[in-house]
């Protein structure tokens, strides 16, 4: 479980305490939410991690800069200093996090990226290394 998940405004905090204070933030996918893959590493790691999906206000967003926006007043609202710590998660998770890295930067905060992206299994009958690739 996460130790902190934000999904629109709605919050919930788990009670195991984390090993670190600066918290990492999760940035979602296409799918729009957090998947069991990156609540597992989530889980594993010693510091406090939340999650940033679709729902609520954040539904209503209508580019990537106003997403991104609404993101950095939601990681901002939680902790309102830097640095910030962002990952995000496939391509699209990917653009977000790094559009609402280039905000706390602009804005004079300090703020890391890690993207993650990769496939969880080859999609049905497709071939990873296909002669016609």
């Amino acid at each position: 479980d996460f130790y902190g998940c934000l999904v629109g405004s709605e919050m919930c905090i788990r009670d195991r305490p984390p090993l670190a204070r600066l918290p990492l933030w999760f940035v979602h996918g296409e799918t729009g939410g957090i998947t069991g893959a990156v609540k597992e590493l989530a889980a594993a790691l010693p510091l406090p991690c939340y999650g940033l999906a679709m729902g609520g206000d954040a539904a209503r967003c209508a580019t990537l800069s106003g997403l991104a926006a609404h993101y950095v007043a939601a990681i901002t609202a939680v902790q309102p200093q830097g640095p910030y710590l962002l990952v995000g998660c496939s391509v699209a998770g990917a653009a977000l996090a790094h559009a609402a890295a280039a905000r706390l930067q602009a804005a004079g905060q300090r703020a890391g990226l890690l993207l993650l992206d990769g496939c969880l299994g080859s999609p049905q009958g497709l071939p990873l290394h296909g002669p016609t690739w």
